[in-house]
């Protein structure tokens, strides 16, 4: 990448990120609040662009800072917009309370789902005087919808997972290890860029394929298994998630299986536009399954959103009461899995359109054998 491409792509996120910003003063003002004090590193980057791994953020209804210890000052101050005022932090929670004070910020809004129990009461204790109101869900539904540059990551990161993949096909053989399988596959993402893998890396076979998120072990492959890949890379921190499912050598009753999961993964995926619910596209694929006879076999819901992080909203499952919306990023992944002998699950990550869904994984499903 250029010089002028990275200047290019850094002044095309200060512009998104001074959009998320006013959304998110939108709604302060309309809880009518002083301000919200901000934990969670995933919302604090996806507001500010600040990698760190500590810090805090107060948005006010006009300003924005992100507060800092001076390990990361001159970070922040080369990644954050001009418009996010960055402050020093010596004694992090007293320095936080010490700045709501001296800003007058009242009401103040906690995200309490980010912060721990003794934190909470210790900056209520340091907070006295200020009227304090646990918030949450302020961020997640700004997060849920992609931008054009967070889309074009999570592209990217499925575009490097999906090539790793395909140079280590050749290694999923009867006699190579679960775990040989999975730290190649690491490797490979790692060694094309990515700045990590999405999540732990998930190779299972025979009948350790029946854990939805079994992990590498040391068994090794043998002829007429089900082997089941899930993987995933991180791109300038979008994740991209995705399941294949394998086949070593002719397994009759597998075969109907796949054959059972690729329908209702199908069916589902036709089922994905705007407006539409996440419990209605779990119906759809579970429906499928069921009328097939696996349906005691489902374990897990049909999908989930992607982004910052591999899992968050929306949810596509039983329970779930979120709706989709344009731009939204989800999988869809149904499963079936059976105790002691084997399991199958298939997943692609889609982009929610208005009138449909939109294949960010590239890779087919279809059933592929090796022998």
């Amino acid at each position: 990448m250029t010089d002028g491409s990275r200047i290019f792509i850094s002044m095309h996120l200060n512009v998104e990120m001074g959009r998320r910003r006013e959304r998110l003063r939108e709604r302060i003002r309309a809880l009518e609040l002083g301000g919200v004090l901000f934990f969670d590193m995933v919302n604090i980057r996806y507001l500010t662009g600040f990698t760190g791994e500590e810090g805090f953020f107060v948005m006010t209804g006009k300003e924005g800072f992100l507060l800092v210890d001076g390990r990361f000052t001159t970070q922040a101050k080369e990644e954050v917009a001009e418009d996010v005022q960055v402050e020093l932090l010596r004694d992090s929670i007293a320095d936080a309370a010490k700045f709501i004070l001296g800003h007058r910020i009242s009401p103040l809004g906690l995200e309490v789902e980010a912060i721990s129990q003794a934190n909470f009461t210790r900056l209520r204790r340091l907070l006295k005087g200020v009227k304090i109101r646990g918030v949450k869900g302020l961020v997640e539904p700004l997060r849920a919808i992609k931008d054009e540059g967070e889309l074009s990551f999570i592209k990217k990161a499925a575009r490097v997972a999906e090539a790793a993949l395909e140079e280590v096909i050749p290694m999923i053989r009867p006699g190579v290890s679960e775990r040989e399988i999975a730290w190649e596959l690491d490797y490979r993402i790692k060694r094309r860029g990515a700045e990590g893998v999405a999540f732990p890396t998930i190779v299972v076979s025979g009948p350790r394929a029946a854990l939805p998120h079994g992990r590498p072990s040391e068994r090794r492959l043998k002829r007429g298994e089900v082997v089941i890949v899930d993987f995933g890379a991180v791109w300038n921190g979008y994740h991209s998630d995705e399941t294949c499912t394998f086949l070593l050598g002719k397994n009759e009753e597998a075969i109907r299986a796949y054959r059972v999961v690729q329908e209702a993964k199908n069916r589902a995926y036709e089922e994905v536009r705007a407006g539409v619910k996440g419990d209605y596209v779990d119906r759809v694929a579970r429906k499928v399954i069921t009328q097939a006879g696996y349906g005691a076999f489902f374990s897990h819901g049909t999908g989930h959103g992607v982004g910052l992080r591999v899992h968050e909203m929306p949810r596509l499952g039983p329970r779930s009461r979120d709706v989709l919306m344009e731009g939204m990023v989800v999988t869809v992944e149904p499963g079936v899995y059976l105790p002691g002998k084997w399991g199958i699950r298939l997943e692609d990550m889609v982009l929610v359109k208005e009138k449909g869904g939109f294949l960010i994984t590239g890779r087919s499903k279809e059933l592929m054998i090796l022998d």
